[in-house]
């Protein structure tokens, strides 16, 4: 499609959606032509206000029936204005034209799924379910089917009912938000969860140990997931579970809880986290005039919800693979394709430099998604000016009376390809064993429904002969997983149907069919041997789930699979955790049987193992365990077997808690002092040194010990490993003493890894003293020391305060604080931390130089992009790129500043030398027997050298040993006087290009 074909077509759809939103009895245009979404799809509005308002949540039922769950109350109101609509269109416009006050009095609803012959909403702390029993389309029966779940910030509250493939039915939740502004109106930490109509039913720890759920009210089966998410999750085709939180906006939970066998493990060692750019996935929005908040992280991924992996089959086929997240904070909707990768999977952008869907409206603000009968996807736009919570707020804004604007507008849009049909479907008048052939269909929705339905059918011989029939018959892979599940689902079971999966072509058949045989192994042993012989499967997936069923299945034979499965997949990181995850009491036999069977090739895959293995033990409190590891370590002396001790070592010192390492020997802790030796393996030597401080008291190390110390920090330049483990020794001996010894290392003439150690250490001495010893030197610092010690400052309340003090009194300026950092400090648990904070923090700096009011003008109108690009390549690119592309790589990478406000770029281009971005001071290098210094930006930081570059963007190598000083220049690498070169015009054509440069 042409540019001129898409503003005529967003024009009609425009004056369509205008005509419909007056006819709905608002003078309220929705202005399509905002909108940039990819090629090939369409973008319609099919309901907007008043007919429906805040909405957040949809489902559409077998007739075709639109539940809508409308959260009014968000941010703050908890007095019950939270509603379900029914949507219906009366003339088969596919347009909503009716709307129907279905149930009303919720709290802060976040989800609908339709069950038997109603629906489920959650509602914190209630799972209710409402029913319509006499066909007006308003619910007259209310039941609570659980309850407990915290009421806390609505950000984090449980959400989104799903029915899950293996028929239960899952919830969304991550947890109580300890809110620090606002304890009165969300500080309630929750309570035990439990069925309240259900006696001696299965009760769930107080708000579920902050993990989603899952539940079976027909049979009353309650359990906790392993993971856990904010607002929103999804499925693929095969049952896998992906969660999203905020920016980081897409995990996959590898690990189910039933297979867990140890505690103590946290999310981060059961979820993965799939993107290969990793956190903070940067975000292109079209946004004409954003509205930022104060702690907003602009610019990146910030808000992700409403996670939604594409099954409807209707986009083209590569969007199969594709997780929708939505970011209302960007206005835009962000596109993620999901590959497989081992056990788990990996993730990266669908779009470079652009997103799927996203608007120059800043009050677009997309919050969920929903998959239609015809293979549409839903779009629910929550349509307010202000969607952070107040909690990341500044006051002024929350004091404004605005929080609410826009509380009396919604909208939903349906996104389908150009050339679907977009008339929906309903299977009302299927019924019985008619149903059975949807569940092949290629729309999740249809199977979906077809599975629910068939389990709400009277259990028959006939409806399970024909479960069973289809099931042989059908060539549709998702369609024999959704079948065997629903037989499942019904209590019954087919071993030639299981037998079928087991040895199907597709991999999402064959976990699914040991997942199903898994509960089954008692009553059927002969499906043991099928089971087991997919150890060889060539899926890394399929050997997963064999693994964690094997450990599940009591019987030599099982036992004997898991350890072939361990040992052949040992480099698989997830194959080792679900190992570990499953060892329990058995986890000294695991380590002793991976030390024993490892082959050569195999060391330095079985070491990363072993290390996790010996931190459980000792992170479980388990000091037997743990001093029996110690002296395996230990008893040959300081040589040989290194790979597996120095991984035991590391290990236990990575989790020993102080209550177990009481409990060490003295005996044992002195055997770790003899490693500290110069013709020790370094990494064995590390690792015990490591151990050492967690096991050996202050002011413990015999003389003989601190003597090698202090000569080995002496002589670091000679060998810097052993000087790193003498500041350990000086460390445990009580720092001190040997403050003068640690200060001489942090000389740029230092391997960078010697001073990162000594920064560590003198921290030890105490924050308070150390940040006026820091700040005191920090111009001699180097960008790698002063971000090291930037770390260490940000962890406790003294810290936070020097840096505060530091950036009043001028040492350091706002800008060198790293964003994390920042929104710590601003909103920080003590007061007085948190307003200083802000108030140092916040806003823009504005100069009030007659230049700035002089190109003033240029904040007013919209500039030209093409002249703007021409004004960057004239006076920017010379020094700048924009994401890796156009110009010369010496100044930072322009594409954040497009986030940034007009203001704040105008600020930045006048006064560069104001706010100099991090990592991008000017310094000025002597050399030893060297007349002129260099002077350039440190691009990189060497433990032997740093590397210099200079405004051409040539880069030279100094070795550190070179270095007579190290200066900062305390200027930008920007000169001052861009004025001389631009006119006030120019400069609104730049600044509208550096805000859109991809357009």
């Amino acid at each position: 499609m042409s540019h001129f074909e898409f503003f005529i077509w967003s024009f009609i759809i425009g004056v369509v959606a205008g005509f419909f939103s007056c006819n709905a009895g608002e003078n309220q245009i929705v202005d399509m032509s905002t909108f940039h979404i990819q090629e090939g799809f369409n973008l319609e509005l099919i309901a907007a206000e008043p007919l429906v308002m805040d909405p957040v949540a949809m489902e559409i039922d077998e007739n075709g029936r639109m539940y809508v769950v409308e959260m009014p109350g968000y941010p703050m109101d908890v007095t019950g204005s939270g509603r379900v609509k029914v949507l219906k269109d009366n003339d088969g416009d596919n347009i909503i034209d009716e709307s129907i006050l279905f149930a009303e009095g919720l709290t802060l609803p976040t989800g609908i799924m339709r069950w038997k012959s109603g629906v489920i909403v959650t509602d914190a702390p209630d799972v209710i379910y409402l029913e319509d029993t006499d066909g007006d389309d308003v619910a007259d029966k209310r039941e609570v089917l659980l309850t407990g779940f915290s009421l806390s910030n609505p950000q984090h509250n449980m959400n989104t009912p799903k029915y899950g493939l293996d028929n239960w039915i899952y919830l969304g939740h991550e947890g109580a938000f300890i809110t620090k502004a606002f304890v009165e109106e969300f500080g309630d930490q929750g309570s035990e969860i439990v069925f309240p109509g259900i006696p001696d039913s299965p009760t769930l720890p107080p708000n579920a140990n902050e993990r989603s759920v899952r539940f079976r009210p027909n049979q009353g089966l309650l359990e906790t997931l392993s993971g856990k998410t904010q607002f929103g999750y999804t499925f693929d085709n095969w049952g896998h579970l992906f969660n999203s939180s905020n920016a980081m906006h897409l995990w996959h939970e590898v690990i189910a809880a039933r297979y867990i066998n140890s505690g103590n493990l946290g999310a981060s060692s059961i979820m993965d986290y799939l993107p290969v750019d990793g956190p903070g996935i940067e975000v292109f929005p079209t946004t004409r005039n954003p509205e930022h908040q104060l702690l907003t992280d602009i610019g990146v991924i910030t808000s992700a919800c409403g996670l939604t992996w594409y099954q409807g089959g209707a986009f083209p086929p590569e969007y199969d693979r594709v997780c929708f997240s939505a970011e209302p904070v960007h206005n835009l909707v962000y596109a993620e394709i999901v590959e497989p990768d081992g056990a788990s999977f990996r993730s990266q952008r669908m779009f470079e430099r652009t997103e799927f869907l996203s608007s120059e409206d800043s009050w677009f603000r997309p919050v969920n998604f929903y998959i239609g009968p015809s293979g549409a996807l839903y779009l629910i736009d929550y349509y307010r000016q202000y969607i952070e919570h107040p909690e990341w707020m500044a006051e002024d804004v929350v004091q404004s009376g605005a929080l609410y604007n826009g509380q009396n507008k919604g909208r939903i849009y349906r996104i389908r390809p150009w050339d679907a049909e977009p008339d929906e479907q309903s299977i009302s008048s299927v019924d019985g064993t008619d149903l059975i052939p949807f569940l092949a269909h290629p729309n999740i929705w249809h199977r979906r429904n077809a599975q629910r339905m068939l389990l709400d059918q009277p259990m028959s011989e006939e409806l399970v002969d024909s479960l069973i029939e289809f099931a042989l018959s059908t060539t549709s892979s998702v369609g024999l997983v959704h079948a065997m599940w629903t037989i499942e689902g019904i209590a019954s079971f087919s071993e030639d149907v299981i037998r079928k999966g087991l040895s199907h072509g597709n991999p999402g058949v064959r976990e699914n069919s040991i997942q199903i045989a898994e509960l089954h192994w008692v009553e059927n042993r002969n499906l043991l041997p099928l089971i087991f012989a997919l150890q060889k499967d060539p899926d890394p997936r399929v050997r997963f789930q064999l693994l964690c069923t094997s450990a599940l299945i009591h019987d030599p034979a099982a036992k004997r699979v898991f350890e072939k499965l361990l040992l052949s997949d040992i480099s698989d990181e997830w194959i080792q955790r679900a190992a570990l995850a499953s060892s329990g009491e058995q986890i000294m036999d695991l380590i002793q049987f991976v030390i024993r069977s490892a082959a050569d090739d195999q060391f330095h895959q079985a070491g990363p193992f072993i290390v996790k293995a010996a931190e459980m033990v000792s992170r479980e409190g388990q000091a037997e365990k743990a001093k029996e590891l110690i002296s395996l370590a230990s008893k040959n002396g300081r040589s040989g077997n290194e790979w597996w001790r120095s991984a035991v070592f590391e290990g236990l010192a990575s989790g020993l808690r102080p209550g177990t390492a009481e409990k060490i020997p003295q005996l044992q802790v002195n055997s770790l002092l003899d490693f500290f030796d110069v013709n020790v393996d370094p990494d064995l030597r590390r690792s015990a040194m490591h151990l050492l401080t967690r096991t050996v008291t202050k002011n413990s190390i015999p003389p003989a010990q601190l003597k090698l110390a202090v000569l080995a920090i002496e002589e670091s330049a000679s060998n810097p490993e052993l000087a790193i483990d003498a500041i350990t020794i000086l460390e445990i001996e009580g720092i001190s003493a040997y403050v003068s010894q640690l200060e001489s290392l942090l000389d740029p003439s230092q391997p960078v890894e010697v001073q990162e150690r000594a920064v560590s250490a003198l921290h030890t001495a105490g924050a308070s003293w150390f940040g006026e010893f820091i700040f005191g030197r920090w111009q001699d610092l180097t960008p790698s020391i002063q971000k090291q010690a930037m770390s260490l400052l940000i962890i406790n309340a003294d810290g936070m305060r020097a840096i505060l003090s530091a950036i009043r009194n001028g040492t350091i300026h706002r800008s060198n604080i790293p964003w994390n950092y920042t929104s710590r400090l601003m909103n920080n648990s003590h007061p007085e931390i948190r307003q200083e904070a802000r108030s140092l923090l916040a806003g823009d700096e504005l100069p009030r130089e007659e230049l700035f009011e002089k190109y003033r003008p240029a904040l007013e109108g919209t500039g030209d992009l093409t002249n703007g690009k021409a004004v960057y390549e004239l006076v920017c690119s010379t020094c700048h790129q924009i994401a890796g592309d156009d110009g010369l790589d010496f100044g930072p990478d322009l594409a954040p500043i497009r986030n940034r406000s007009k203001v704040a770029i105008l600020n930045d281009l006048l006064f560069p030398n104001l706010a100099i971005a991090d990592g991008y001071g000017t310094w000025e290098i002597s050399l030893e027997n060297h007349t002129e210094p260099i002077i350039g930006v440190i691009s990189e930081e060497l433990n032997e050298a740093i590397v210099v570059k200079d405004a051409t963007g040539k880069e030279t190598i100094i070795s550190r040993s070179e270095i007579a000083s190290l200066k900062p220049l305390s200027v930008s690498a920007m000169p001052a006087g861009l004025e001389n070169q631009i006119t006030v015009e120019q400069m609104r054509d730049l600044i509208e290009y550096l805000k859109r440069p991809y357009l």
